[in-house]
């Protein structure tokens, strides 16, 4: 064993990198075992305790990333990359049935529901018995294996439901295994959320080099994750395998075509016999594997992206290895095997397991190598998945409303079926390629495609269902294209072909209030309504807004009659530095400074704090040296070691002030950006909208930033950043909770995901932001928290995208950068604010459904009262349609023990009753997903940890009197006896 094995190896990662879509990096950062280690697994003698080798065989099919979804399913352009997943699932299918003993896990639901839909039913029963005896297993079972950084918390659930929902009508299979093998990093959410859904256990590939060098040496490969701990206590406990050489066949052992691995000759009467050499080969690798395991059970996955195309050829050499090896060894025992197969194992070995509580993030591959890149990658297409998700949410509540209504079953199965596309899509793009910015140009724009129709799609519906809902003909409704959109994609454009609109606003998920923003021509309107005249800024034409102070119940709707007038109803403009005064917050602009910093003096009338803040935009050049480890749509690494941004200029050209009786807007006109800076009576956040015109073309790449600085907070290195929306993660700078941190990135190596918010404070002071959509963050300085906004680059960083992320409004590569529109909403206030921000947050998550009617009613306009309970702004509930008469719904607390510390009881029975004026047949709590019920939970494997180990918890449920802490979130199926059912496909 020398160096031409690296060698081959090294020349089937160039030719199947190319063919099947795998990073070289990937290969570059393997384990690797040193010819001297091989030398010296040779003079050692065997384990006394006979190993169990689990050999999992196993395929990833990305949903997408050098292809499309649709083109990795079909095969198609076999140029850009050799994967059809339509032909690996028939050979699987094929050769698992020609053998009893072999084995298979698969995970990825978007594509095995597109193979079972093409099935004969014969080959479905073959399925179905394949899965009963365990030789075919599901793991992980989501639509997608979503990215892990730049999801939602909502999302990331809706997405495991959608293929559980599949696996639980279709096999009665109910996972318990998470596989996230291929996500860049690892948040504690992850792994509280797939507790809470009745999973054991958990399986990760990528994670930190340095943090992968010490779990080897002290074997705490395997451990006992406890995230939110401090809120949730030991509920959310789950073992983790960290898997040993990313999620790849061992070295040397891939039997697909183009790897240039020998397959195992058996027959000594050919000349390529290599029996011997292969089964020592084997077993020196399998050795120094289980030197880092505690238990005598070690994993061994055969697999890789896209694997098994040639599944007759994979599994006859692992059959043959199987076979011979055993006859071989007594020492080791090779056996066909499932992630559960291995999880029941090493639990019924009863180690003790090392603890965590803290997330894995950020991951490094190497030295320079940090992923905190994608946190931003392709900002557009991220704040397009937010506004999806947020439409999702609200739509998801009123749809359920509304497959509860006597409806015909034509009109019944359009409402689900155009339910379960968007519930589908929005699943898609959940995946650790779309989300996260990383697939290729041609495969994101796809990805915005089918977002994009399957939106178009639900609002057509919502039309329906506000009219089923009112008793309203939706003929000549119509709605604002995008979230705050200007006049041309609003109906209050066509105000030149009627004088008066309607406009109904509903809040489905919670009690609200709001200051939704109307565009309109000019300011020579009217608003008749029971909230009186709304402040109109006024601009110009493109520029003129009606805020609407809005308070708005659960389940309530207002009416709001817009009218043509022949006079103007603007509010005063007044000189820009004039002080503010708001109900909550007094603010006064202060122009800019030397260093380009717009300046701001905040005082927080409930808090009684007050401070000088200051905004401004930076920019990083991009390390782009081809030669070395560069700035790609992974890697952020910027090209000075001090890691010093500078000011990315923006020449102020015109400043105006706005002020009316709810809201002040101080518009802010500059050469690469537009801010429009609005302060308003309902909160104590100032929103920032800012219009960044895109990086211009260069040979140097970049990557802007947004620093917001409060002058006096001494954070001391320390801030907070949310985990996919939920608890707050305590991070330091130049520091991880478990090692000690060697510093080769001291600004990529700080950067941290911020999906929703981020957060510094001293012993008095607390500045906390939240933004429109995931971005990396950190504050690397007291007092500063700083956001990328977008990154322009030149070169590819070799993770196996191979291409640049270099991202235009025209799509050339030479052409203006690609324009960015984001909001950021900050505040100044106490550590422990009477408001916590995770309320302002989910405001922003669940907004209200805005519709406009191009034929308003003749009698006055109204408020549509709730029948709803009014529950406190800190719950959260949602409801999704399942049809047949029945909702699956989730209650939430949205509060954190660290910022306030209550718990809720409400009752779910009432809840439900909400939902419909039928009698209720049944109603249970469940999992997250909805596949175990409560009582299910009782049966999670309980595990010991080195520390202590945790009480059985506690699934009890009462659903008169259900019990809510911070951070918990508790699910719910009712059904209704509803007259007629119609049959719905998933």
């Amino acid at each position: 064993m020398g160096k031409e094995f690296f060698i081959l190896l090294a020349l089937a990662v160039v030719m199947h990198g190319a063919l099947a879509g795998l990073s070289r990096n990937d290969y570059d950062n393997r384990y690797k075992i040193s010819e001297e280690r091989y030398e010296e697994l040779k003079q050692e003698g065997h384990q006394e305790n006979q190993k169990i080798i689990h050999i999992v065989p196993h395929t990833h099919d990305d949903a997408g990333w050098l292809k499309t979804v649709d083109e990795y399913y079909s095969g198609d352009k076999d140029d850009i990359a050799l994967a059809g997943v339509e032909y690996i699932l028939d050979g699987i299918y094929d050769t698992l049935m020609k053998n009893p003993d072999r084995k298979f896990t698969y995970v990825e639901m978007v594509f095995f529901t597109k193979w079972w839909n093409e099935q004969t039913q014969e080959v479905k029963e073959n399925v179905k018995m394949l899965v009963e005896q365990g030789r075919l297993a599901f793991v992980n079972g989501g639509w997608t294996m979503s990215d892990e950084a730049n999801v939602n918390y909502e999302d990331f659930i809706n997405n495991m439901k959608a293929g559980h929902d599949f696996l639980k009508e279709t096999f009665d299979f109910k996972p318990t295994i998470g596989w996230h093998v291929d996500p860049f990093g690892h948040q504690s959410a992850t792994a509280a959320l797939f507790a809470e859904m009745g999973f054991d256990a958990w399986f990760f590939a990528r994670g930190d080099y340095q943090d992968k060098e010490i779990r080897m040496e002290d074997k705490s490969l395997e451990f006992l994750w406890r995230p939110f701990y401090e809120n949730l206590g030991n509920r959310t406990e789950i073992f983790t395998h960290w898997m040993f050489d990313m999620y790849f066949s061992p070295a040397n052992f891939t039997f697909e075509e183009l790897w240039g691995n020998s397959p195992i000759v058996d027959d000594p009467n050919l000349r390529t016999y290599n029996l011997d050499e292969r089964l020592e080969e084997f077993e020196l690798l399998m050795r120094d594997r289980a030197s880092h395991y505690k238990t005598d059970h070690i994993l061994a996955v055969f697999g890789q992206d896209f694997a098994y195309l040639n599944a007759q050829k994979s599994f006859k050499n692992i059959d043959k290895l199987i076979y011979h090896f055993n006859k071989k060894y007594s020492h080791m025992k090779l056996v066909y095997s499932t992630p559960y197969d291995y999880v029941k194992a090493v639990h019924e070995s009863k180690v003790k397991l090392p603890v965590q509580y803290d997330d894995m993030l950020p991951y490094a591959s190497s030295p320079h190598d940090y992923w905190t890149g994608y946190y931003t990658s392709r900002a557009n297409f991220k704040s397009l998945v937010k506004y999806s998700s947020e439409k999702f949410n609200s739509y998801s509540t009123l749809f359920a409303e509304d497959s509860l209504i006597d409806h015909s079953e034509e009109e019944e199965i359009q409402l689900m079926d155009t339910y379960t596309e968007f519930y589908h899509k929005m699943g898609l793009v959940q995946h650790h390629d779309a989300v996260a910015g990383t697939a290729k140009k041609r495969v994101m724009d796809d990805y915005s495609d089918q977002l994009y129709y399957s939106v178009k799609g639900a609002t057509g519906q919502i039309f329906k269902t506000f009219g089923n809902l009112h008793d309203l003909d939706p003929r000549d409704f119509s709605m604002c294209i995008e979230r705050n959109s200007s006049l041309p994609d609003c109906p209050t454009n066509y105000f030149d072909k009627y004088d008066t609109l309607d406009l109904y606003i509903t809040s489905p998920v919670r009690d609200m209030t709001m200051m939704p923003r109307i565009p309109l021509p000019d300011g020579n309107f009217t608003f008749e309504w029971d909230g009186g005249q709304p402040d109109i800024t006024c601009d110009g034409p493109m520029t003129t807004y009606a805020f609407l102070p809005v308070d708005i119940k659960r389940g309530e709707t207002i009416q709001i009659r817009i009218h043509r007038d022949t006079i103007s109803h603007c509010v005063d403009l007044l000189d820009p530095y004039t002080p503010i005064e708001m109900e909550h917050i007094s603010v006064s602009y202060l122009g800019e400074n030397e260093a380009g910093e717009s300046q701001f003096s905040y005082h927080n009338k409930d808090t009684g704090v007050s401070e000088k803040i200051s905004t401004s935009l930076m920019a990083y050049d991009s390390f782009q040296n081809t030669s070395e480890h560069v700035s790609g749509a992974y890697i952020f690494r910027p090209e000075h070691e001090d890691g010093q941004a500078y000011s990315f200029r923006n020449e102020i050209t015109k400043r105006e002030l706005f002020c009316g009786k709810n809201v002040c807007i101080l518009l802010m006109f500059g050469d690469t950006v537009i801010n429009n800076i609005i302060f308003n009576n309902f909160n104590d956040f100032i929103r920032l909208e800012t219009v960044f015109m895109g990086i211009p073309y260069s040979e140097q790449g970049k990557e802007v930033v947004m620093r917001i600085r409060a002058e006096s907070i001494q954070n001391d290195g320390v801030f907070y950043t949310d985990s996919m929306g939920l608890e707050l993660q305590k991070r330091v700078v130049n520091e991880r909770p478990y090692w000690n941190l060697d510093v080769n990135e001291p600004v990529a190596g700080n950067y941290y995901p911020v999906n929703n918010l981020i957060r510094i404070t001293d012993n008095n002071t607390a500045l906390e932001v939240i933004n429109d959509r995931p971005q990396g963050g950190t504050s690397l300085k007291d007092g500063e928290i700083e956001l990328m906004v977008q990154r322009r680059l030149y070169v590819d960083d070799e993770k196996g995208v191979n291409e640049p992320l270099n991202e235009s409004d025209d799509g050339t590569p030479e052409g203006p950068g690609a324009k960015v529109k984001l909001y950021t909403y900050f505040r100044i206030t106490t550590p422990n604010p009477p408001e916590p921000i995770s309320i302002a947050k989910v405001d922003l998550e669940s907004p209200a459904v805005e519709i406009f009617d191009f034929s308003p009613s003749e009698e006055p306009p109204r408020r549509f009262s709730s029948t709803k309970c009014s529950y406190p702004r800190e719950l959260k509930i949602l409801s999704f349609p399942e049809g047949n008469g029945t909702v699956f719904f989730r209650i939430e607390n949205i509060l954190e023990k660290k910022i306030r510390d209550e718990t809720f009881r409400v009752d779910a029975t009432k809840i439900a009753q909400e939902l419909s004026n039928l009698e209720i047949d049944s109603l249970v709590e469940t999992s997250l997903t909805g596949v175990f019920t409560i009582d299910e939970l009782q049966s999670r494997l309980k595990w010991e940890g080195e520390d202590f180990t945790s009480p059985r918890t506690d699934y009890s449920s009462d659903l008169s009197n259900i019990t809510l802490e911070p951070q918990r979130i508790r699910s719910f199926r009712v059904k209704f006896k509803k007259p007629s059912v119609v049959s719905f496909s998933s």
